[in-house]
């Protein structure tokens, strides 16, 4: 699950690369304190002692900060591409009523035809 699935504004994910002086950049400004905001995700932090230490380990891999920026850069916004599907299956059930009203009579023919 996204870990902002449906809160980001954006309604198609951004593929543009993650460059070097982003990553650079993300570590300086970030890493001294994402592992300890890593427990204000959770409903009951006092449930995971010791989850900013485990996480202070993952920030250790060389390429964990480009997945972290690649992946807040392609989350986007869940509602917007649901409320579309939804419309979208709307649409089709609309043609689909009118595309049978258009051939019912030639429906019935056919069921009075013997083979």
């Amino acid at each position: 699950m996204s870990p902002s699935g449906f809160h980001d504004s954006n309604s198609y994910p951004d593929t543009s690369e993650v460059k070097e002086d982003q990553v650079a950049s993300f570590i300086s400004n970030r890493y001294a304190t994402i592992a300890r905001g890593q427990l204000d995700d959770f409903k009951e932090p006092s449930k995971f002692k010791g989850w900013d230490t485990k996480y202070e380990e993952l920030l250790k891999y060389k390429g964990f900060a480009r997945a972290l920026i690649s992946t807040t850069k392609n989350n986007y916004s869940l509602i917007k591409r649901l409320a579309t599907a939804r419309y979208l299956n709307m649409l089709y059930g609309v043609i689909m009523i009118t595309y049978y009203h258009l051939i019912k009579s030639k429906i019935k023919f056919l069921e009075l035809c013997p083979i």
